[in-house]
């Protein structure tokens, strides 16, 4: 059983501790929040879960295996190195950090420590993607020259990323799962 906390409870949080919280593989046995109303309504969902304002003593827990990231982007990074840093496996909602080096830098101490860093990119589970793969790694849809994709319903609109870094990293992951590869280059048009 993992044993889970999980830091940020707002938009997609309630999702990942349900998704979480299935006690046959994992629980939640944290839920971290600033925002007190929205740690009460949660808590009323999940009674069984500590809640706590304070990041702080779901990642001094010694019972906790992992810790999932949730919270806005510019959080992310000092979340997650500091859960590394007490030897707790991390997903970490995208985008990982806002800076290359910052996420080299979380990969250099999940190595290190021999943990994993995930980061979410729920798309690649979704059926209709990876039947797409099945069809490529079949070799059903012969030579890919080149990947176009256009985004057709934006979601919730964040104010802590622009659309790059929000949408475009979805199509990005989808892509590197498709081919199995990381792109030499990416362009993108983007508009208001």
């Amino acid at each position: 059983m993992i044993r889970v906390a999980v830091i940020g409870a707002g938009q997609w949080g309630p999702n990942l501790i349900r998704n979480f919280h299935n006690k046959q593989t994992s629980e939640v046995v944290w839920i971290i929040d600033r925002d007190a109303a929205r740690l009460e309504e949660v808590h009323a969902h999940f009674p069984d879960v500590h809640v706590a304002k304070d990041p702080e003593q779901a990642l001094r827990d010694p019972s906790v295996h992992a810790v999932v990231v949730a919270t806005p982007t510019s959080t992310h990074y000092a979340l997650a190195k500091e859960a590394l840093e007490r030897r707790k496996h991390v997903l970490v909602e995208k985008p990982l950090t806002t800076e290359v080096k910052q996420g080299l830098g979380l990969l250099e101490l999940a190595t290190k420590y021999g943990l994993t860093l995930m980061v979410g990119h729920v798309f690649v589970y979704n059926s209709a993607v990876r039947k797409v793969k099945e069809y490529l790694d079949a070799g059903h849809l012969g030579n890919v020259y080149y990947v176009s994709m256009v985004r057709t319903n934006l979601g919730p609109i964040r104010v802590d990323v622009n659309a790059a870094w929000d949408l475009a990293a979805h199509d990005l992951s989808i892509a590197n799962y498709w081919l199995n590869a990381e792109p030499l280059s990416v362009s993108a048009i983007g508009g208001t």
